[in-house]
Parts: C-alpha cells; sequence; structure tokens
C-alpha cells in the first residue's frame, strides 16, 4: 500500500489534469440525462428517477450491474478499460476485479500521500556522524543550525539529507551524535564497527563482553573477511 503526502510528479499532474477534464466533460451529459428523465418522462407519469432506479434493491442492482460491467472488444470506448484490465491482470468478467482497479485509480488519483518516515540503522546514523564531523571540521565555529544546513547543500551530500525538512534533519543529527541512538558511538576503544554491533548486540542480551569472548569474535570475523578476500582473488 502506498504511504501518501508529499507532492505529485509531472507525469501524475498531467494524469490528474486529463481525468478533470474527463470528469468535466462526462459531468454535463450525465446531469441533462437525469434531467431529461425527471422533467420530460418521469414527472409525467407520477414517478422520479430514484425509485424507478432503486439500486438498493438487489434485483435491480443485479440487473444495472450485468449491462453496465459488460465491456465490448469492438466497441472503442470500451478499448481504455480493456486494457487497464489487462495491465493490472485482472479479468472484467469478475465483479470483483472491477473493484480491485477502481481501488487502484482512486488511490493513485485521490489519495493523500504519507511521507514514510525512514528507518535509520547503526550505519546510516554513524555515516551522518561522519559527514557531520566533516563539515563540522572544515568550518570551525558554525553552528548546529549551519552545519545541517551545509550538509543539505553541500553536494557531496545534499543527494542523501535534502529531502528532510529542517526540524527532522536536525533531530537525525542528534541521533546520530548520541551513543543511546548510535550504537557504534557506544564503545569508541573498538575501531572495528562490525564488533562494535556485535557487542552492542551481546550486552543487549545481558552476555558479558569479555576480553575472551572479544579475541574469539575478533577471530571468526577475521577468517570471514579473509574467506571473502580470498574468493574475490579466484
Amino acid at each position: 500500500m502506498v504511504e501518501f503526502g508529499a507532492p505529485m510528479g509531472s507525469r501524475k499532474n498531467a494524469s490528474s489534469r486529463k481525468l478533470s477534464e474527463i470528469f468535466e466533460e462526462t459531468r454535463r451529459p450525465r446531469q441533462l440525462t437525469e434531467q431529461f428523465f425527471e422533467d420530460d418522462l418521469l414527472k409525467p407519469a407520477g414517478t422520479s428517477f430514484d425509485p424507478l432506479f432503486d439500486f438498493k434493491n438487489d434485483s435491480v442492482f443485479l440487473a444495472a450491474s450485468r449491462v453496465a460491467l459488460r465491456l465490448g472488444e469492438d466497441n472503442k470506448n470500451d478499448a481504455p478499460l480493456i486494457a487497464a484490465f489487462k495491465s493490472a491482470g485482472l479479468s472484467p468478467q469478475n465483479p470483483l476485479h472491477w473493484r480491485a482497479l477502481l481501488s487502484m485509480f482512486a488511490e493513485v488519483h485521490f489519495a493523500k500521500t504519507k511521507t514514510k518516515t525512514q528507518r535509520w540503522g547503526p550505519e546510516g546514523l554513524f555515516k551522518l556522524f561522519i559527514d557531520y564531523i566533516t563539515i563540522k571540521s572544515e568550518n570551525p565555529g558554525a553552528t548546529e543550525t549551519k552545519i545541517a544546513e551545509k550538509l543539505q547543500k553541500d553536494k557531496r551530500f545534499r543527494e542523501k539529507y535534502q529531502r528532510y525538512n529542517d526540524a527532522a534533519f536536525r533531530k537525525l543529527i542528534r541521533q546520530a551524535k548520541s551513543p543511546k541512538t548510535n550504537v557504534l558511538l557506544r564503545h569508541l576503544e573498538m575501531m572495528d564497527a562490525l564488533l562494535q554491533l556485535i557487542r552492542d548486540d551481546y550486552e543487549q542480551r545481558s552476555i558479558e563482553w569479555t576480553p575472551k569472548l572479544e579475541a574469539f569474535t575478533r577471530g571468526i570475523v577475521e577468517r570471514f573477511f579473509d574467506s571473502l578476500a580470498a574468493e574475490g582473488q579466484t
């Protein structure tokens, strides 16, 4: 399911404009048709449009559905609908597929977009921390706000960070700088980032990280990377 809230792209805008034009083109003739039935045919007969087409009545609904949902391969007006069903892998003979197709259409054109919050893992936060330190070292005395601004504008980093608004990005920086949220800052005496992750995982499970356990784990990690390097040379 799509997540909802960002501005529509140009292609979607063009489709939405075309859809609005079609809605407007068909709205007036439909209103005139209903008015014709009401004023010229039904009122003189002492009835009205709604009772005549009482779609709450299952028999009326079924009969109308069989007519409305029938598509003709030779009917040029039906061609776009037939193409849509084929593209979606659905069948116009199945009423449930009509509902599915209409739901897809409505979701694309009318659903409100939600911005999905990105989950930042240890690696992402640590890279942001390194980027932050890079900008800070190049701009001694710069405020946090200025550093955040430079990170979002600097061509080295803007592709990663420019989509965030100011408040959200400053919050990310605070998370990247805090050992509480950035796992890789919790054990700075260990230079190997992978070992830091492993240590944190052990400690989260209340397993004591001893020098013996560290040496054992380091040996496994080194052998793993040695085997990767050997495979790359073959």
